[in-house]
């Protein structure tokens, strides 16, 4: 079987605040939901910010109707880029 991130488990309590201090990543709505990329709910490195119409299901454009390939060409957005911009962000801000 191939070993994936998602299979990962990483806690950080610090990361996951500020995964939700963030704006959604798609209309840039406040508050978000911290939304797991493929499912990887052990790992928290993998989590970006939605707010509910851009998470739920229930909602025609949401990740939960879409699911991630079709998303991501939806609102032209590539999540693995997004993930490391987002770490990237928090390790800047953690050396001020």
């Amino acid at each position: 079987m191939k070993h994936r991130p998602k299979d990962n488990f990483f806690k950080n309590t610090n990361y996951e605040k500020f995964i939700a201090s963030k704006e959604c990543l798609v209309c840039g709505k406040a508050p978000v939901q911290k939304h797991h990329v493929e499912h990887a709910r052990g790992n928290c490195y993998m989590l970006i910010p939605l707010c509910e119409d851009h998470h739920m299901p229930g909602h025609p454009y949401s990740y939960h109707q879409l699911e991630r390939d079709r998303f991501e060409d939806y609102h032209k957005k590539n999540l693995d880029w997004e993930i490391m911009k987002l770490m990237m962000e928090y390790i800047d801000n953690s050396k001020k």
